[in-house]
């Protein structure tokens, strides 16, 4: 179950019978900073992970954390991300209990402008359109800060 506290939001463990019952969740972006750190505290909790992100986490200590799944996805292509979160074929046996979508730009300037908004609006276009009813029951996301463009005022 996912609640809110502050600015985050947790993945709560689900109990039945006095046990916990995993929960299989996805995590768009996993790879990147703030990605790795909420794959590794999800799977710190029991939960089983996929990652769907362009690019495989680094090598070394920040690695994939053992336990999760990697998978290449393009989070702008609408095909790939209803593949992936669907499971069409068949990354997770179990299915999907909540997705946590992390995967942009997470700045201004790391990309030209209209490449960021492309990707941005479009990565959480297709993932928010293939979780609507009944797909998924779960779902949170982060969203970059609107930060000022040095060449305009407005911002």
């Amino acid at each position: 179950m996912l609640h809110r506290t502050g600015r985050f939001v947790a993945v709560q463990n689900h109990r039945r019978a006095g046990r916990v019952q995993v929960v299989h969740i996805a995590v768009t972006g996993g790879s990147g900073k703030l990605g790795r750190v909420v794959v590794a505290d999800l799977l710190a909790h029991g939960h089983t992970v996929i990652n769907l992100d362009r690019e495989p986490p680094p090598a070394g200590p920040n690695s994939q954390p053992e336990g999760s799944r990697f998978l290449r996805t393009d989070l702008t292509d609408h095909g790939q991300v209803l593949e992936a979160l669907l499971g069409v074929d068949e990354h997770h046996r179990h299915g999907l209990d909540a997705v946590v979508h992390l995967g942009a730009i997470p700045a201004p300037g790391m990309a030209p402008d209209a490449a960021t908004f492309e990707n941005n609006i479009l990565s959480t276009y297709s993932v928010f359109s293939v979780l609507g009813p009944p797909a998924m029951t779960a779902r949170s996301m982060a969203s970059m800060a609107p930060g000022r463009s040095p060449r305009s005022s407005r911002w």
